[in-house]
Formats: structure tokens, C-alpha cells, sequence
């Protein structure tokens, strides 16, 4: 890590030559920066993809940030019929639940009526057991 540090600092002062293989990739680095350096049409090359890098990645980012503020309708729309559909489940399950309730009480009256088991099956959409259960309170 220190080598690293004095290589960023300034790589001209770094003498790697005696230093073992683990450093390899500052090797690297700095035979890199002798051949940028040692050409000034190699460094403007360099310089200038550098640039042209630089500036796909912000015409990138400002593609993005475009795109992203394009959808957030989109987004929205989405969202307002997911809470829609959810609204319009709970509804239906709110309803099935009150039909099942009438149900209930309907059989109750029709049993404390003294209408048999049997007859009330026929009336309803329950089986025999479940308006048993029903009027056994369970």
C-alpha cells in the first residue's frame, strides 16, 4: 500500500527494481506511465480517449436521468392501478364476506324457526354438516 501511495505521489521516485514480485501490477502501472509519458502524441491520444470516455459516460448519465424522468408517469399510472386492483379486491372480499354473514344469520333464523337441517340444505348453498356448525356456533 505505501508503495502504491509514493507511486500516486509522484511515480518518478518510486525505484520498484528491487522490490519483489508481489508488486507486480505497480510494475505495471508505472512501465504504463514511462510509455504515455515518454510520447507527447502518445499522451495526447491518451488524453484525448480519456475525454471521449468521459464524456459517453455523462451523455450516458444524462440519458438515464432523462429516461428516468420520462417513465415517472408511467410509473405513477402503474402504481394508481395496482392501488386500484387492490381497492377493488378488498371490496369483493368485503362483500363475499357480508354474503356469507347473511348467509349465516338466515340459517339461524331459519333453524331457531324450527326448520330442519335437510330443508335449510336445500335452501342454501351449504351441506347439511356446515349449517351444523353454523348453528353449533362454530
Amino acid at each position: 500500500m505505501k508503495a502504491w501511495t509514493l507511486f500516486l505521489i509522484n511515480p518518478a521516485s518510486v525505484d520498484l527494481s528491487n522490490l519483489e514480485d508481489r508488486i507486480e501490477p505497480l510494475k505495471d502501472a508505472q512501465r504504463a506511465l514511462k510509455m504515455i509519458s515518454a510520447d507527447e502524441t502518445q499522451r495526447a491520444h491518451y488524453e484525448m480517449r480519456e475525454a471521449a470516455l468521459h464524456d459517453k459516460i455523462s451523455a450516458l448519465n444524462q440519458s438515464y436521468n432523462s429516461g428516468k424522468e420520462s417513465m415517472l408517469p408511467l410509473i405513477e399510472a402503474a402504481k394508481q392501478e395496482a392501488e386500484e386492483e387492490r381497492q377493488e379486491k378488498e371490496r369483493e372480499r368485503r362483500e363475499k364476506e357480508q354474503a356469507l354473514q347473511r348467509e349465516r344469520k338466515t340459517i339461524l333464523k331459519l333453524s331457531k324457526a324450527g326448520m330442519d337441517f335437510e330443508a335449510i340444505a336445500d335452501m342454501t348453498s351449504k351441506s347439511i354438516e356446515e349449517i351444523k356448525q353454523i348453528c353449533n356456533g362454530e
